[in-house]
């Protein structure tokens, strides 16, 4: 059911379907239900010339995804996620059709934090939602968390591989020349770590 606002973006509905839907692209399945999603160019690349990763095939369009395969490991999938939370998360809904159910995501985001040292992990605990697209799946808030479950077993495992990382929000906005100082200040005071453009959509 359609919520009314004064404003579009506040207008949540909740309907299950929509005028296009990923099953009208009629995509084919994967035989498998896990994927990496990583904002790294060069990582792909990387494992593409150490042959670690082949191709298992192209989404074509204006911009084809390539989805690859890890040769190690050939129930897992890989592709280079699209920035911005349309074409990013956009893409997700494809690949839920095409069978995916377990994701896991790479990716980078500005420092808000001058405390916090380049290459640091940030375990996300949640989204301060200032996109545009989240509001079209998730009724309107402040922020959105991750699953309290499934971040506290990320968690337990980075502690038993003696990795070093942290907890926190991030900030996800549409606009990377709107940042403004005051901006900056108040998304810090909410617990924000780090600016990205994505993780509010998935």
């Amino acid at each position: 059911m359609l919520t009314k606002s004064k404003y579009p973006i506040m207008e949540f509905d909740d309907a299950l379907t929509a005028k296009l839907n990923p099953d009208s692209f009629q995509p084919g399945k994967f035989n498998t239900d896990k994927m990496v999603i990583t904002f790294f160019p060069e990582v792909v690349k990387k494992l593409v010339d150490e042959n670690l990763i082949i191709m298992d095939r192209v989404i074509p369009g204006e911009n084809p995804v390539e989805i690859y395969r890890f040769t190690d490991d050939p129930n897992v999938l890989i592709t280079l996620g699209q920035v911005g939370c349309p074409a990013c998360a956009g893409n997700l809904d494809l690949f839920q059709e095409m069978g995916v159910k377990k994701v896991m995501f790479c990716g980078g985001g500005g420092v808000l934090d001058r405390n916090i040292e380049e290459g640091q992990i940030l375990l996300v605990e949640g989204a301060i939602r200032d996109d545009g697209f989240s509001y079209h799946y998730l009724p309107p808030s402040r922020v959105v968390y991750t699953n309290e479950t499934t971040t506290d077993k990320i968690a337990k495992y980075l502690e038993e591989e003696g990795v070093s990382y942290l907890r926190g929000l991030t900030w996800t906005t549409d606009a990377i020349f709107r940042e403004t100082a005051d901006k900056i200040e108040l998304r810090k005071a909410e617990g924000g770590k780090i600016v990205e453009m994505e993780q509010a959509g998935h």
